[in-house]
């Protein structure tokens, strides 16, 4: 149940820094480095979990559409992003969101 937890924490912080990355234009000449960095660093975290526990792939599969909606609803409650901007639904799949080389 923890390593759910985790997984879960770890997955909504990737979404959010991932939104930010792609979408934040007035942010992100000052903050990509320190996303990218976070990014990697949620990377790492939730493929440590998988390795440990690989019965966990689906959870991770089946939490990303709740963790993205929240990841959204944070991001636009903090910053100035117009809502019609970013998707409804992810922009992303569960492998690139483990893909070390993919930045949106």
């Amino acid at each position: 149940k923890r390593d759910k937890r985790t997984i879960s924490s770890y997955l909504l912080r990737l979404c959010e820094h991932l939104l930010k990355l792609q979408y934040w234009e007035v942010e992100k000449e000052y903050s990509r480095r320190g996303w990218i960095i976070e990014i990697n660093n949620f990377r790492t975290e939730i493929q440590l979990i998988l390795q440990d526990s690989p019965s966990l792939q689906p959870f991770f599969r089946e939490a990303l559409p709740e963790c993205y909606q929240k990841a959204r609803k944070n991001i636009l409650r903090t910053t100035a992003i117009p809502p019609d901007l970013i998707p409804q639904e992810p922009p992303f799949t569960p492998e690139q969101l483990l893909d070390e080389d993919w930045l949106p």
